[in-house]
């Protein structure tokens, strides 16, 4: 029996090489665990940040046997590891060492990589702490590259943007693997909550070619917690008095053998029936969620192989109420009714047996089965999708360790059923394909290469897919970094990314009307360059560390698939755009230790977003040109207690025309949205094994006034809820707890 489940394991998949490597742990001498400290070694490319406990593990070094390390709030060392050891502990000094006062590391919530060539920046488990609430779709409150709208006053989808565009057209990954797309984009990322997750890389610009072709804006990369690192018991409990609730367990079990296992498991719902705008369509949408996973590691000597089974369900009613509250599907009333079932399998595979110090070999996989049944008042959304995947990679170096090229075949199998009111649109996707990606990076002092190879590294790769519908074609991106400094860093990338549209799951939020729907036929695959870079400028001041960074990017497109509700008021079109669409977003940010404990952030994001629709060239619909995005934390000097303060503003965006429609339907309705600010607080209080948090979210109480269009005539030709651009509930207070254990179990 053991031999059989170590075959099927093998299976299972992404890879890395066979090398001797160094592990242990760094703390300050007083004992605290540092997270997300840099360590590498000196004069060679590799390197890797400590876990959330202190530990880290990176391959020997050929050329070096000193480590640099380097630590928010501590003073930089090299230290010396002696040939043959494979651990070593260490232990840093913090800037600061005053008598009878105990310094604590610094954590940093959220970073950008020194060590990557692509601009990617990680948001840590602690910077998801600093919001309140609740999922992946709500993971993004205090970052200022995602954006979080909500986009209709019924269905209760949430929708990420990143670059000015819609969510669907970023890559979002699942431990560096594709997931979330398809017709699950919708509602995908609600069913993996905060809690499960342990950090997320935000991929900004053109992105690796080795996931596939899909990314346009970027990738984001969702990393769960590992049951071979996570804690034994992680427990979360969430509600606010508008009766959502939440409640999480993660559970982990290591033993002394290479096996370990992790149970993730997820609950919520919202109770309440709110209508504060009296226009009898609730406000909160009644939905109960359910969501697990179960893991399964191996981690030897030869083999690495990790195994996944997850499952979600999701139930979702709204629309209006009758008398005292109470849904009720009584004839004349309008009614919203959704349920998703979702069900993945995923694994992968690496083999740890090869010659070469950086050759690896690795293997992915994922099978999901998606259910989408929506009844959006008298008409229907029926869907369902199937997706196999699989992926082959080969790594090593070239030369030496300042050049690795990596090698991949993938294949990949979506069949996708779409019917809206007895439309169907269908699509059986079939692509093959395969890829190359050159690294070169060279940070050796005592190199012979010129200056400029010091300080200059360079990610290049290309693909070749061909596509049952689009045939052969080639991506190519690049992604290019220099160091003019240690302190700063310029970045330039390029690439082109291609998705396959889809009309009806795509705009789920915009079904909350009585238009009729025209839908071109044969719609194309969508295709769109790339182009942008970043400027990172670190500073010290007044021994306090701050960092300024400059974005800017443009996404130009080849060809698109749009949603035009500004040709007719009664009708929906969906076509392939003819004519130029493009997006441009620059976007600056900051962030400093004002003093200690208190950390400001601070950015500015402009977006313009055009397209050429059947009316002529101007600015897409519910894209606001400019975002401002303040926090300020404050931990205190004893590290109990924590208070975070985010602002948000929202600029002045195009909604939909209203050509056609009567003025006593409007209301105060119009063509374009008032600009707003919303302001959240969470408190915070830190013991030795849970915590406590509460929070006032849009505590000035900003909502949207008559955000349904004819709300007295749902079934009436000019009924539109999707109108939506601020928030719809009011001021919400909220309480939650998280309890944990540390002590190991072994077996």
């Amino acid at each position: 029996m053991k031999y059989f489940i170590g075959s099927i394991m093998l299976l299972c998949t992404v890879i890395s090489g066979y090398s001797q490597t160094l592990k242990g742990t760094l703390q300050s001498y007083s004992g605290d665990k540092i997270d997300h400290a840099e360590i590498k070694w000196l004069g060679d490319v590799i390197g890797t940040y400590t876990e959330e406990d202190g530990t880290y593990e990176l391959e020997r070094s050929k050329v070096s046997d000193k480590l640099l390390i380097s630590a928010i709030g501590f003073y930089s060392d090299t230290v010396e590891v002696e040939a043959g050891l494979t651990q070593f502990d260490i232990k840093m000094t913090p800037i600061r060492q005053l008598t009878e006062v105990t310094v604590s590391s610094k954590r940093q919530d959220s970073y950008v990589s020194t060590l990557q060539t692509k601009n990617v920046e990680t948001l840590t488990a602690h910077e998801l702490k600093n919001a309140p609430c609740c999922s992946l779709s709500e993971s993004f409150e205090t970052n200022a590259t995602v954006d979080v709208v909500q986009t209709d006053a019924v269905t209760g989808t949430k929708e990420i943007q990143m670059l000015g565009l819609k969510g669907i057209y970023t890559q979002v990954l699942l431990e560096n693997k594709p997931d979330f797309g398809g017709i699950g984009s919708a509602y995908a990322i609600d069913f993996v909550p905060g809690t499960w997750i342990d950090a997320i890389q935000i991929s900004k610009g053109a992105s690796t070619v080795v996931n596939g072709y899909q990314s346009i804006t970027g990738q984001i990369n969702v990393e769960l917690i590992k049951p071979n690192k996570g804690k034994p018991l992680y427990i979360n409990a969430y509600g606010n008095h508008e009766g959502r609730y939440e409640a999480n367990v993660v559970l982990n079990k290591k033993y002394k053998s290479p096996w370990s296992q992790g149970l993730l498991m997820h609950a919520s719902g919202q109770q309440n029936r709110s209508d504060h705008d009296h226009d009898s369509f609730i406000e909160n949408v009644l939905r109960s969620t359910y969501s697990g996973v179960y893991r399964l590691f191996y981690t030897g000597d030869i083999w690495d192989v990790q195994l996944n089974f997850t499952g979600a369900y999701d139930d979702r009613k709204s629309g209006q109420y009758a008398h005292k509250h109470i849904l009720d599907d009584s004839e004349g009333l309008y009614h919203i009714n959704q349920t998703n079932k979702r069900f993945e399998v995923f694994g992968k595979a690496a083999f740890l047996g090869m010659k070469g110090e950086k050759e690896s070999f690795g293997f992915q996989w994922h099978a999901i089965h998606h259910d989408l049944n929506n009844f959006i008042g008298y008409r229907s959304l029926l869907a369902n999708e199937t997706d196999l995947l699989a992926n082959l990679l080969y790594k090593n170096r070239i030369g030496n360790n300042n050049n690795t090229i990596e090698f991949g075949l993938n294949g990949q199998i979506d069949n996708i059923k779409q019917n809206y009111e007895n439309m169907p649109l269908n699509y059986n996707d079939r692509t093959a394909g395969l890829h190359a990606e050159y690294a070169y990076s060279n940070k050796d002092a005592h190199s012979t290469a010129s200056a400029f190879m010091k300080n200059f590294g360079i990610v290049a790769g290309i693909r070749l897919d061909n596509h049952s519908q689009q045939g052969w074609f080639v991506v190519p991106r690049v992604n290019v970094k220099y160091n003019f400094t240690d302190e700063t860093i310029l970045r330039f990338s390029a690439g082109r990314g291609l998705r396959r549209a889809l009309p009806f799951t795509d705009y789920i939020n915009r079904m909350a009307n009585n238009r009729t729907w025209v839908v071109q036929a044969n719609l194309p695959l969508e295709d769109a360059w790339n182009i942008g870079g970043n400027f990172t400028q670190s500073f010290t001041l007044k021994e306090r560390n701050g960092q300024i960074a400059l974005d800017a990017y443009q996404v130009l497109f080849n060809q698109q698939v749009i949603i035009d509700m500004d040709e007719s008021a009664k009708n929906v079109y969906i076509y392939a755009l003819d004519g130029k669409s493009q997006s441009t977003t620059i976007q600056v940010s900051g962030q400093y230790e004002i003093f200690a404990g208190m950390n400001l952030k601070a950015a500015y994001k402009y977006s313009g977003v055009k397209l050429d629709y059947l009316e002529g060239y101007r600015d897409a619909v519910f894209v606001p040109k400019d975002r401002w995005l303040f926090t300020a934390a404050y931990k205190t000097p004893n590290q109990k207690w924590m208070f975070n303060l985010l602002a948000n503003y929202t600029g002045k965006m195009r909604l939909p025309d209203t050509d056609g429609i009567p003025e006593s339907v409007l209301g105060l309705n119009k063509e374009e949205s008032n600009p707003f600010w919303r302001f959240d607080f969470q408190t915070t209080y830190f013991a030795k094994n849970f915590e406590i948090y509460s929070g006032i979210e849009n505590f000035m109480d900003y909502r949207q006034k008559s955000p349904i269009l004819d709300h007295h005539n749902p079934f009436g030709e000019y009924f539109d809820a999707g109108r939506v651009y601020a928030p719809l509930n009011g001021r919400m207070f909220s309480l939650g707890v998280r309890y944990w254990l540390d002590s190991p179990q072994t077996k």
